[in-house]
């Protein structure tokens, strides 16, 4: 499928882009257009991090990454630990005071995706930023599933390098293998937001 965002990406839209690679259309393409408030939508394309849409940018209804979670019912526990990274890194971006009882490793970590997405956007291509990205949003999956595991799993790792890593290897999910079949990436199967009916232009923030 087609899908389109906002120019010039960076942490949300990044990694909201990798969330639909890997857990809801391993074929997508990605269009990208300008921030201009009249700028018109590609017809046949699905909307995400841009305003007026279902899945727009970050509001009270939470990151456009959040939204897409929702919006395809993708409830896995190592998924919602980056979602909750990825707004911690929103945050910091749009400088928002985070909410009380958030993890100093989210934020941290959220941090870290802020920094690394700016420095990014300086010499790279829409395109690049989320080739270049991926791999690292990969490691951050499988940390976040790490982060999810028991106390008990963990402390039965081996300590040895080689042995740690069948060991993980036996109990976590490789992100690049978690694509949905690209027979399930049918209009019919994804249902996708009324917004991909396209041709419409861009709105106010919500």
């Amino acid at each position: 499928m087609r899908w389109v965002t906002r120019s010039h990406l960076h942490l949300d839209r990044v990694a909201t882009s990798w969330l639909i690679r890997r857990f809801i259309d391993p074929d997508a393409s990605f269009e990208f257009v300008g921030w201009a408030p009249e700028t018109e939508l590609p017809e046949g394309a699905v909307p995400f991090g841009v305003p007026g849409v279902e899945l727009g940018a970050h509001d009270e209804h939470g990151t456009t990454f959040e939204k897409v979670m929702r919006a395809f019912e993708l409830d896995d526990r190592a998924l919602c630990e980056t979602a909750a990274i990825v707004a911690a890194g929103v945050r910091r971006a749009l400088r928002i005071d985070p909410p009380d009882g958030q993890q100093p490793a989210h934020a941290a970590l959220g941090r870290a995706l802020d920094g690394l997405g700016t420095g990014l956007g300086v010499f790279n291509s829409d395109e690049d930023i989320i080739r270049i990205s991926t791999p690292l949003y990969d490691s951050l999956y499988v940390l976040c599933q790490l982060r999810v595991l028991s106390r008990a799993d963990q402390k039965a790792a081996p300590r040895d390098p080689a042995g740690g890593r069948a060991y993980w290897r036996a109990r976590l999910m490789d992100p690049a293998a978690a694509a949905v079949p690209t027979e399930m990436t049918s209009e019919d199967s994804m249902s996708p937001p009324a917004d991909a009916a396209g041709g419409r232009r861009l709105g106010k923030e919500p």
